[in-house]
């Protein structure tokens, strides 16, 4: 036990040196960019399969609206956004709302184009799946605010009611303001 003292009082110095050199030479960084997009979106069309027959649906045959919001956090330095979005969806066939958590990854590219990939869980719902998407933003008047416009693929498993399971995948626009 005198010896495991000896060393402690012998090397809390150095620890303490040590300790010093590291805060004191941690570079100053840049702080993360934050950013937030809101926006319409209109689902198109989609290919349903299930139980060995497949449906394909307009919007002309299922008028749907969607509200998508989120926030995307860029770590300095990262390529990609890290973006959080939710999708509440209305359904006024039958007067009900869904919602959807829809978070992801999004790369910026030259021209204002970006591409991503969201994961997909619908809340209160046996669906899964992923979303890819190509978008195209403009400038607004000399602001940070932006007009983009999105194509969405959403791709998704689940399982219905009576238990028969089903895959879609569909085409939706996304028109919105991104800051």
């Amino acid at each position: 036990m005198k010896n495991v003292l000896y060393c402690a009082r012998r090397l809390a110095p150095l620890f303490v040196v040590l300790l010093a050199a590291t805060v004191l030479s941690i570079p100053a960084v840049a702080q993360d960019t934050l950013s937030g997009h809101v926006g319409v979106a209109f689902p198109l069309v989609s290919h349903t399969s299930a139980n060995g027959s497949s449906t394909t649906t307009t919007i002309s045959d299922s008028f749907n609206i969607v509200f998508p919001f989120g926030v995307g956090v860029k770590p300095d330095g990262s390529p990609v956004v890290l973006d959080f979005e939710f999708v509440p969806e209305v359904h006024p066939a039958n007067r009900s709302v869904t919602l959807l958590v829809h978070p992801g990854v999004i790369k910026p590219l030259p021209n204002h184009w970006a591409v991503g990939l969201r994961a997909a869980w619908e809340v209160n719902q046996s669906s899964l799946g992923f979303t890819p998407l190509v978008n195209k933003s403009f400038p607004l008047g000399g602001f940070k605010t932006r007009w983009f416009v999105e194509g969405d693929l959403p791709v998704r498993f689940s399982q219905r009611n009576n238990g028969v399971d089903a895959n879609s995948v569909g085409f939706n626009i996304h028109l919105g303001l991104s800051f």
